[in-house]
């Protein structure tokens, strides 16, 4: 599982949205739950296999860097900007807000958390592309607060990741909800549908890029340390 076939899903979903914009039957509604549901196993598939290995990763070159005797770096080495990477985290954490908010129920909640996520997600994408080919900063000094600081932000990550995981199981459920008789699909429900999966795609990939940066950024002060061990 990859954050690719998340992208792919999430395509396909909104693929069957514009479909339901020609077509508002049930049918579309059940092909688009059926989709969702796919998305939703692929993205918890993710966290649980991918993400958490990557935690893991972390974590254990965290704790063999503690480990040092010496944790000053003399010579400047590209390592990632934790603030940066925290601030794409809180952007994300909003969107993952505006998610839970949704409102299926009526057509003003649901045009309403359209714009709200909408929104959100247009901040997340700007966040990112301004954040992404400049995270690598030098630093020098004293390496023991900078992998702290890391640990804490890979522990944020993981949180961020289950959230991202429960509520794309909610939306599912509330989609499920719709398939009965009594309840009405307005225009836009299934628009919000595949804005909420897009979303999530998105926040899965940021989650991924702040892991490997972390990872990079780890290993090279790991080794490093360890070269002048030799």
């Amino acid at each position: 599982m990859t954050v690719y076939e998340l992208t792919i899903e999430s395509a396909e979903i909104n693929l069957l949205v514009t479909e339901g914009i020609i077509d508002k039957g049930k049918k579309v509604l059940e092909d688009t739950i059926k989709k969702v549901k796919e998305f939703v196993r692929k993205l918890i598939e993710l966290v649980k296999k991918v993400f958490n290995n990557k935690f893991k990763t972390i974590k254990d070159i965290v704790n063999d860097i503690k480990k040092k005797a010496s944790q000053v770096i003399n010579e400047p080495i590209k390592v990632a900007n934790v603030n940066k990477l925290n601030r794409l985290l809180e952007v994300s954490e909003y969107t993952l807000h505006a998610i839970e908010k949704s409102d299926f129920s009526s057509e003003n909640g649901v045009n309403t958390s359209l714009d709200r996520i909408t929104n959100e997600l247009a901040s997340l994408r700007d966040n990112f592309n301004k954040t992404k080919d400049s995270v690598l900063e030098p630093i020098k000094g004293d390496t023991k607060q900078l992998v702290q600081h890391y640990e804490k932000c890979a522990s944020y990550c993981e949180e961020i990741a289950a959230i991202s995981s429960k509520l794309s199981k909610r939306t599912c459920d509330k989609l499920e909800e719709l398939k009965s008789p009594s309840k009405v699909l307005y225009p836009n429900t299934l628009k919000l549908s595949g804005t909420v999966s897009t979303a999530l795609s998105q926040i899965s990939t940021i989650i991924k890029f702040i892991f490997d940066a972390m990872i990079h950024s780890v290993k090279k002060i790991d080794n490093m340390k360890r070269a002048e061990a030799e």
